[in-house]
């Protein structure tokens, strides 16, 4: 018998109702079944932290997520840029099966009746952006939820979904954190099982830029590391730096050992 999944809404915020998430959780353990507990929708605050990872599996961190880059100082729906600040904030509350959810993947064809905006319809979301929100999804451990409509998927947005590397750091990650926003420049680091590392870089501006850094200066260990693209597959060159230019919207992620 699989695993069910349980999403209840209207009670991670707007307001937090901390009585009603302790009876379900409670419910469900008496149930003696097997059942993923979903808070929605967010943005449940951090000051909840100790009790959401107690009662839940999964607790949304923002409102609706859309296919929008920015989605302004507006509170609903927000943009993938918007969710940078929210993913850093919650990622030291990640661990082993108590994951904040940053929302669904809004890729690919979304029909056909779509709840924001025009539909049905493609993402209005660039190829860049849509591999920066998968990149950083995976980065911070977040659940992938994907919200095409599955019967329509087209070869891009395959690749994009279904990419072993990037699946495996959001999957296996022992930890990971945000460890630089300059200007533009965001950098997660991610701790992966037998020793290795990844890092991703993310242009969030609105301008090229061109990243030169030993990468010890992103908290990654004082030495030589053999390198892969995440997304392409490329081996690159042994390396102590990360040395690349970054389109706005655009990110790399690579692997490190």
């Amino acid at each position: 018998m699989g695993r069910r999944f349980s999403e209840v809404d209207c009670i991670a915020d707007h307001p937090y109702k901390a009585t009603e998430i302790r009876q379900i959780a409670l419910a469900i353990q008496h149930s003696g079944r097997d059942i993923v507990l979903s808070l929605s929708p967010g943005p449940t605050s951090v000051e909840h932290h100790a009790e959401v990872v107690e009662l839940a599996q999964m607790w949304r961190i923002s409102n609706d997520i859309w296919d929008l880059w920015d989605g302004g100082s507006r509170e609903f729906p927000i943009g993938i840029r918007n969710q940078f600040e929210n993913a850093a904030r919650w990622a030291e509350y990640s661990r082993s099966g108590h994951w904040p959810d940053a929302d669904m993947l809004p890729v690919g064809e979304l029909s056909p009746f779509p709840d924001v905006g025009p539909g049905p319809r493609h993402t209005r979301l660039s190829p860049d952006e849509q591999q920066t929100q998968l990149s950083l999804w995976a980065m911070a451990r977040s659940p992938l939820i994907v919200g095409a409509n599955l019967t329509l998927l087209d070869k891009e947005t395959l690749r994009l979904l279904t990419n072993s590397d990037i699946l495996r750091i959001d999957q296996t990650a022992l930890a990971s954190r945000q460890v630089l926003h300059e200007g533009g420049l965001v950098v997660w680091i991610a701790a992966l099982p037998g020793n290795r590392h990844a890092l991703a870089a993310f242009n969030v501006g609105e301008k090229a830029i061109t990243v030169d850094r030993a990468l010890a200066s992103c908290g990654l260990p004082a030495a030589q590391h053999n390198v892969k693209n995440a997304w392409t597959g490329e081996r690159l060159k042994v390396t102590s730096r990360i040395n690349m230019t970054l389109e706005p919207h655009a990110s790399t992620v690579l692997i490190l050992d």
